[in-house]
Protein backbone atom coordinates (compact mmCIF):
# COMPACT_ATOMS: atom_id res chain seq x y z
CA UNK A 1 0.00 0.00 0.00
CA UNK A 2 1.39 3.42 -1.00
CA UNK A 3 1.90 6.01 1.78
CA UNK A 4 -0.97 8.20 0.54
CA UNK A 5 -3.31 5.20 0.37
CA UNK A 6 -2.22 4.05 3.81
CA UNK A 7 -2.84 7.52 5.21
CA UNK A 8 -6.34 7.71 3.74
CA UNK A 9 -7.17 4.20 4.96
CA UNK A 10 -6.17 4.89 8.55
CA UNK A 11 -7.73 8.35 8.62
CA UNK A 12 -11.02 6.64 7.77
CA UNK A 13 -10.48 4.17 10.62
CA UNK A 14 -9.69 7.02 12.99
CA UNK A 15 -12.88 8.89 12.07
CA UNK A 16 -14.91 5.72 12.63
CA UNK A 17 -13.34 5.14 16.06
CA UNK A 18 -13.97 8.75 17.11
CA UNK A 19 -17.60 8.58 15.98
CA UNK A 20 -18.14 5.34 17.86
CA UNK A 21 -16.82 6.76 21.11
CA UNK A 22 -18.84 9.96 20.70
CA UNK A 23 -22.01 7.88 20.72
CA UNK A 24 -21.47 7.66 24.48
CA UNK A 25 -22.47 10.64 26.66
CA UNK A 26 -19.83 13.34 27.11
CA UNK A 27 -19.68 12.39 30.81
CA UNK A 28 -19.01 8.71 30.13
CA UNK A 29 -16.19 7.10 32.11
CA UNK A 30 -14.41 5.96 28.96
CA UNK A 31 -14.47 9.41 27.33
CA UNK A 32 -13.35 11.31 30.41
CA UNK A 33 -10.54 8.79 31.05
CA UNK A 34 -8.91 9.53 27.68
CA UNK A 35 -6.03 12.04 27.82
CA UNK A 36 -6.50 15.35 26.08
CA UNK A 37 -5.45 15.17 22.44
CA UNK A 38 -5.78 11.37 22.23
CA UNK A 39 -7.19 11.37 18.69
CA UNK A 40 -5.02 14.29 17.59
CA UNK A 41 -1.94 12.28 18.58
CA UNK A 42 -3.15 9.33 16.53
CA UNK A 43 -3.84 11.63 13.58
CA UNK A 44 -0.29 12.94 13.77
CA UNK A 45 1.00 9.37 13.90
CA UNK A 46 -0.92 8.54 10.72
CA UNK A 47 0.13 11.76 8.95
CA UNK A 48 3.76 10.89 9.48
CA UNK A 49 3.09 7.48 7.91
CA UNK A 50 5.47 5.78 10.32
CA UNK A 51 5.42 2.06 10.85
CA UNK A 52 1.72 1.55 11.60
CA UNK A 53 1.98 -2.00 12.92
CA UNK A 54 1.11 -1.13 16.55
CA UNK A 55 -1.80 0.89 17.90
CA UNK A 56 -3.04 1.85 21.36
CA UNK A 57 -5.19 -1.11 22.47
CA UNK A 58 -8.28 0.99 23.20
CA UNK A 59 -8.18 2.38 19.66
CA UNK A 60 -8.06 -1.20 18.37
CA UNK A 61 -11.03 -2.03 20.59
CA UNK A 62 -13.00 0.92 19.19
CA UNK A 63 -12.34 -0.27 15.65
CA UNK A 64 -13.61 -3.79 16.27
CA UNK A 65 -16.19 -3.42 19.03
CA UNK A 66 -19.88 -3.18 18.27
CA UNK A 67 -21.99 -0.56 20.00
CA UNK A 68 -23.22 -3.14 22.50
CA UNK A 69 -19.66 -4.09 23.46
CA UNK A 70 -18.71 -0.47 23.99
CA UNK A 71 -21.79 0.13 26.14
CA UNK A 72 -21.06 -3.04 28.16
CA UNK A 73 -17.49 -1.92 28.85
CA UNK A 74 -18.71 1.55 29.85
CA UNK A 75 -21.30 -0.03 32.14
CA UNK A 76 -18.76 -2.24 33.92
CA UNK A 77 -16.30 0.61 34.32
CA UNK A 78 -18.99 2.88 35.74
CA UNK A 79 -20.19 0.17 38.15
CA UNK A 80 -16.70 -0.50 39.49
CA UNK A 81 -15.77 3.17 39.84
CA UNK A 82 -18.99 3.89 41.77
CA UNK A 83 -17.89 1.28 44.30
CA UNK A 84 -14.30 2.46 44.65
CA UNK A 85 -12.76 5.44 46.44
CA UNK A 86 -12.12 8.31 44.05
CA UNK A 87 -8.35 8.00 44.37
CA UNK A 88 -8.57 4.59 42.65
CA UNK A 89 -10.00 6.04 39.45
CA UNK A 90 -6.70 6.59 37.64
CA UNK A 91 -5.47 3.03 38.27
CA UNK A 92 -8.79 1.54 37.17
CA UNK A 93 -8.84 3.53 33.91
CA UNK A 94 -5.19 2.97 32.92
CA UNK A 95 -6.34 0.39 30.37
CA UNK A 96 -7.97 3.15 28.27
CA UNK A 97 -4.72 5.15 28.19
CA UNK A 98 -2.40 2.23 27.35
CA UNK A 99 0.05 3.35 24.67
CA UNK A 100 0.63 1.64 21.34
CA UNK A 101 2.02 -1.84 21.73
CA UNK A 102 1.21 -1.94 25.46
CA UNK A 103 -1.07 -4.96 25.42
CA UNK A 104 -0.27 -5.93 28.98
CA UNK A 105 -1.78 -2.80 30.56
CA UNK A 106 -4.89 -3.26 28.42
CA UNK A 107 -5.40 -6.97 29.12
CA UNK A 108 -4.55 -6.66 32.83
CA UNK A 109 -6.90 -3.73 33.30
CA UNK A 110 -9.71 -5.38 31.37
CA UNK A 111 -9.46 -8.65 33.30
CA UNK A 112 -9.28 -6.90 36.67
CA UNK A 113 -12.26 -4.73 35.73
CA UNK A 114 -14.30 -7.76 34.66
CA UNK A 115 -13.61 -9.67 37.90
CA UNK A 116 -14.66 -6.73 40.06
CA UNK A 117 -17.74 -5.88 37.98
CA UNK A 118 -18.84 -9.53 37.83
CA UNK A 119 -18.79 -9.86 41.62
CA UNK A 120 -20.61 -6.56 42.08
CA UNK A 121 -23.36 -7.54 39.62
CA UNK A 122 -23.96 -10.68 41.66
CA UNK A 123 -24.39 -8.57 44.81
CA UNK A 124 -21.40 -10.21 46.51
CA UNK A 125 -20.49 -6.96 48.32
CA UNK A 126 -16.76 -7.45 47.71
CA UNK A 127 -14.10 -5.32 49.36
CA UNK A 128 -11.48 -3.94 46.98
CA UNK A 129 -7.75 -3.27 47.42
CA UNK A 130 -7.76 -4.57 50.98
CA UNK A 131 -4.70 -3.46 52.95
CA UNK A 132 -2.37 -6.07 54.47
CA UNK A 133 -0.18 -5.55 57.57
CA UNK A 134 2.91 -5.24 55.33
CA UNK A 135 1.45 -2.23 53.51
CA UNK A 136 0.60 -4.09 50.30
CA UNK A 137 -2.96 -4.96 49.35
CA UNK A 138 -5.13 -7.70 47.88
CA UNK A 139 -7.33 -6.95 44.87
CA UNK A 140 -10.57 -8.45 46.17
CA UNK A 141 -11.93 -9.90 49.40
CA UNK A 142 -15.38 -11.48 49.47
CA UNK A 143 -17.56 -13.72 51.57
CA UNK A 144 -17.86 -17.29 50.31
CA UNK A 145 -19.96 -19.41 52.61
CA UNK A 146 -18.76 -18.88 56.15
CA UNK A 147 -15.36 -17.45 55.26
CA UNK A 148 -13.79 -14.47 53.56
CA UNK A 149 -11.57 -15.33 50.62
CA UNK A 150 -9.02 -13.09 48.93
CA UNK A 151 -8.56 -12.91 45.16
CA UNK A 152 -5.53 -11.53 43.36
CA UNK A 153 -5.88 -10.84 39.63
CA UNK A 154 -3.09 -10.99 37.06
CA UNK A 155 -2.47 -11.70 33.38
CA UNK A 156 0.12 -13.57 31.37
CA UNK A 157 0.59 -12.09 27.89
CA UNK A 158 2.98 -12.50 24.97
CA UNK A 159 6.59 -12.39 26.18
CA UNK A 160 9.04 -9.67 25.12
CA UNK A 161 11.25 -12.08 23.19
CA UNK A 162 8.35 -13.16 20.96
CA UNK A 163 7.47 -9.52 20.25
CA UNK A 164 11.06 -8.77 19.26
CA UNK A 165 11.20 -11.79 16.96
CA UNK A 166 7.96 -10.72 15.28
CA UNK A 167 9.30 -7.18 14.82
CA UNK A 168 12.44 -8.48 13.11
CA UNK A 169 10.27 -10.65 10.88
CA UNK A 170 8.13 -7.65 9.84
CA UNK A 171 11.25 -5.52 9.31
CA UNK A 172 12.57 -8.15 6.91
CA UNK A 173 9.30 -8.11 4.97
CA UNK A 174 9.36 -4.31 4.78
CA UNK A 175 12.95 -4.40 3.55
CA UNK A 176 11.94 -7.17 1.08
CA UNK A 177 14.76 -9.42 2.26
CA UNK A 178 12.21 -12.22 2.52
CA UNK A 179 9.15 -12.99 0.40
CA UNK A 180 6.01 -11.05 1.21
CA UNK A 181 4.13 -14.30 1.84
CA UNK A 182 6.90 -15.97 3.90
CA UNK A 183 5.58 -17.41 7.19
CA UNK A 184 7.22 -16.86 10.55
CA UNK A 185 8.71 -20.05 11.94
CA UNK A 186 10.32 -20.56 15.32
CA UNK A 187 13.02 -21.43 16.03
CA UNK A 188 14.29 -19.61 12.97
CA UNK A 189 16.51 -16.84 11.60
CA UNK A 190 14.82 -14.08 13.58
CA UNK A 191 15.38 -15.68 16.99
CA UNK A 192 18.27 -14.42 19.16
CA UNK A 193 21.19 -16.86 19.58
CA UNK A 194 20.19 -17.53 23.20
CA UNK A 195 16.42 -17.71 22.60
CA UNK A 196 14.39 -18.80 25.62
CA UNK A 197 11.35 -19.80 23.57
CA UNK A 198 9.24 -21.07 22.14
CA UNK A 199 9.42 -23.79 24.75
CA UNK A 200 7.13 -25.31 27.37
CA UNK A 201 10.09 -25.10 29.77
CA UNK A 202 10.22 -21.32 29.31
CA UNK A 203 6.49 -21.19 29.98
CA UNK A 204 7.08 -23.03 33.24
CA UNK A 205 9.44 -20.39 34.59
CA UNK A 206 7.20 -17.57 33.29
CA UNK A 207 4.37 -18.83 35.46
CA UNK A 208 6.71 -19.24 38.45
CA UNK A 209 7.65 -15.57 38.07
CA UNK A 210 4.04 -14.45 37.73
CA UNK A 211 2.92 -16.29 40.86
CA UNK A 212 5.90 -15.27 42.99
CA UNK A 213 5.38 -11.63 42.08
CA UNK A 214 2.19 -11.96 44.16
CA UNK A 215 3.52 -14.35 46.81
CA UNK A 216 6.85 -12.67 47.56
CA UNK A 217 7.91 -9.67 45.47
CA UNK A 218 11.66 -9.83 44.69
CA UNK A 219 11.59 -13.14 46.57
CA UNK A 220 11.03 -11.35 49.88
CA UNK A 221 8.46 -13.35 51.91
CA UNK A 222 7.56 -10.14 53.80
CA UNK A 223 6.38 -8.48 50.56
CA UNK A 224 3.37 -10.60 49.79
CA UNK A 225 -0.08 -9.72 48.51
CA UNK A 226 -1.50 -12.78 50.26
CA UNK A 227 -2.80 -13.03 53.81
CA UNK A 228 -1.49 -15.48 56.41
CA UNK A 229 -4.87 -16.08 58.02
CA UNK A 230 -7.34 -16.34 55.10
CA UNK A 231 -7.52 -18.29 51.82
CA UNK A 232 -5.81 -16.59 48.86
CA UNK A 233 -6.75 -17.52 45.29
CA UNK A 234 -4.78 -16.28 42.30
CA UNK A 235 -6.78 -15.64 39.11
CA UNK A 236 -4.54 -15.78 36.02
CA UNK A 237 -5.80 -14.72 32.60
CA UNK A 238 -3.84 -15.88 29.53
CA UNK A 239 -4.53 -13.03 27.12
CA UNK A 240 -3.28 -11.86 23.75
CA UNK A 241 -1.29 -13.47 20.98
CA UNK A 242 0.61 -16.71 21.53
CA UNK A 243 -0.45 -17.70 25.05
CA UNK A 244 -2.91 -20.38 26.15
CA UNK A 245 -3.50 -22.00 29.56
CA UNK A 246 -3.38 -25.55 28.20
CA UNK A 247 0.36 -25.46 27.40
CA UNK A 248 2.04 -28.33 29.31
CA UNK A 249 4.69 -25.98 30.70
CA UNK A 250 2.10 -24.19 32.79
CA UNK A 251 0.91 -27.53 34.16
CA UNK A 252 4.46 -28.35 35.25
CA UNK A 253 4.66 -24.99 36.99
CA UNK A 254 1.42 -25.68 38.86
CA UNK A 255 2.83 -29.03 40.00
CA UNK A 256 5.91 -27.25 41.36
CA UNK A 257 3.93 -24.49 43.01
CA UNK A 258 1.22 -26.62 44.59
CA UNK A 259 3.11 -29.82 45.33
CA UNK A 260 5.55 -30.73 48.07
CA UNK A 261 8.50 -31.38 45.74
CA UNK A 262 10.46 -28.30 44.64
CA UNK A 263 13.95 -29.73 44.02
CA UNK A 264 15.89 -30.27 40.81
CA UNK A 265 14.12 -31.30 37.61
CA UNK A 266 15.98 -30.83 34.34
CA UNK A 267 14.93 -30.73 30.70
CA UNK A 268 16.75 -32.54 27.88
CA UNK A 269 19.46 -29.85 27.80
CA UNK A 270 20.14 -30.07 31.52
CA UNK A 271 18.25 -26.85 32.31
CA UNK A 272 16.73 -26.97 35.80
CA UNK A 273 13.03 -26.13 35.45
CA UNK A 274 12.15 -26.95 39.06
CA UNK A 275 10.94 -24.24 41.40
CA UNK A 276 14.26 -24.42 43.26
CA UNK A 277 16.19 -23.95 40.01
CA UNK A 278 14.11 -20.93 39.09
CA UNK A 279 14.43 -19.38 42.57
CA UNK A 280 18.23 -19.61 42.40
CA UNK A 281 18.39 -18.13 38.89
CA UNK A 282 15.97 -15.37 39.80
CA UNK A 283 18.04 -14.40 42.83
CA UNK A 284 21.13 -14.20 40.58
CA UNK A 285 19.18 -11.97 38.21
CA UNK A 286 17.91 -9.70 41.00
CA UNK A 287 21.38 -9.06 42.38
CA UNK A 288 22.86 -8.61 38.88
CA UNK A 289 20.27 -5.90 38.17
CA UNK A 290 20.91 -4.24 41.57
CA UNK A 291 17.32 -4.92 42.61
CA UNK A 292 18.57 -6.47 45.85
CA UNK A 293 21.84 -6.00 47.73
CA UNK A 294 24.52 -8.66 48.00
CA UNK A 295 23.71 -9.03 51.70
CA UNK A 296 20.03 -9.59 50.85
CA UNK A 297 21.08 -12.11 48.23
CA UNK A 298 23.08 -14.20 50.70
CA UNK A 299 20.33 -13.97 53.31
CA UNK A 300 17.77 -15.30 50.83
CA UNK A 301 20.08 -18.05 49.65
CA UNK A 302 20.51 -19.15 53.26
CA UNK A 303 16.74 -19.11 53.75
CA UNK A 304 15.69 -20.50 50.38
CA UNK A 305 13.43 -23.03 52.07
CA UNK A 306 11.44 -20.20 53.66
CA UNK A 307 11.04 -18.54 50.26
CA UNK A 308 9.74 -21.79 48.82
CA UNK A 309 7.44 -22.25 51.81
CA UNK A 310 5.48 -19.05 51.06
CA UNK A 311 3.58 -21.26 48.62
CA UNK A 312 1.61 -22.25 51.71
CA UNK A 313 -0.21 -18.92 51.52
CA UNK A 314 -1.59 -19.82 48.10
CA UNK A 315 -4.91 -21.64 48.45
CA UNK A 316 -5.54 -22.22 44.77
CA UNK A 317 -5.04 -20.97 41.22
CA UNK A 318 -7.72 -20.44 38.59
CA UNK A 319 -6.59 -20.16 34.96
CA UNK A 320 -8.62 -18.31 32.33
CA UNK A 321 -8.32 -18.32 28.56
CA UNK A 322 -8.82 -14.56 28.32
CA UNK A 323 -12.14 -14.47 30.28
CA UNK A 324 -13.17 -18.09 29.83
CA UNK A 325 -12.56 -20.29 32.87
CA UNK A 326 -10.09 -22.99 31.80
CA UNK A 327 -9.10 -24.88 34.95
CA UNK A 328 -8.85 -24.53 38.71
CA UNK A 329 -6.36 -26.14 41.09
CA UNK A 330 -6.52 -26.32 44.88
CA UNK A 331 -3.35 -26.26 46.96
CA UNK A 332 -3.77 -29.21 49.31
CA UNK A 333 -0.46 -28.24 50.94
CA UNK A 334 -1.57 -24.75 51.95
CA UNK A 335 -1.24 -23.58 55.54
CA UNK A 336 -4.18 -24.53 57.72
CA UNK A 337 -5.87 -21.06 57.73
CA UNK A 338 -5.40 -20.83 53.95
CA UNK A 339 -6.79 -24.24 53.02
CA UNK A 340 -9.64 -24.03 50.53
CA UNK A 341 -12.45 -26.59 50.33
CA UNK A 342 -13.78 -28.06 47.12
CA UNK A 343 -17.12 -26.44 47.83
CA UNK A 344 -15.54 -23.00 48.17
CA UNK A 345 -13.61 -23.41 44.92
CA UNK A 346 -16.77 -24.58 43.14
CA UNK A 347 -18.61 -21.47 44.33
CA UNK A 348 -15.81 -19.25 43.04
CA UNK A 349 -15.94 -20.99 39.66
CA UNK A 350 -19.69 -20.42 39.42
CA UNK A 351 -19.25 -16.73 40.22
CA UNK A 352 -16.73 -16.29 37.41
CA UNK A 353 -18.02 -18.63 34.70
CA UNK A 354 -19.69 -16.06 32.41
CA UNK A 355 -17.62 -14.18 29.83
CA UNK A 356 -18.31 -10.47 29.31
CA UNK A 357 -20.08 -9.00 26.29
CA UNK A 358 -16.89 -7.13 25.34
CA UNK A 359 -14.69 -10.23 25.22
Amino acid sequence: MKPADSRAFWMGKLARARDRLEQLPATSRLRTALPEGYFAKLEQYIEQVKDLRYWPPFFGFLLKASGSKLVALESDLDLVLRNHPRESEKDLTDLVRADKGDGRTWHAGLFDLWVRATLLRQHRAPEFDVLLPNGRNTDVRLQVGQRRIRLENTVLTEDDESKEVFDRFLDAKTAQTIASDAPLSRPGPFDPPDAKGPSPFYNTVRLYAKVYDKLAARLDPDKSQCADDEPNVLLVSFAGFGVAPDDPGYGWALDGLLGTFWGSATDDDGYDISLRGWLLRHLDDLVAKNMITLDEYHKRIDNLGDTAAVRGRLSGIVLFDDFRLAQARINYNAREPCLLTHGEMAKLERLLDKTPVYS
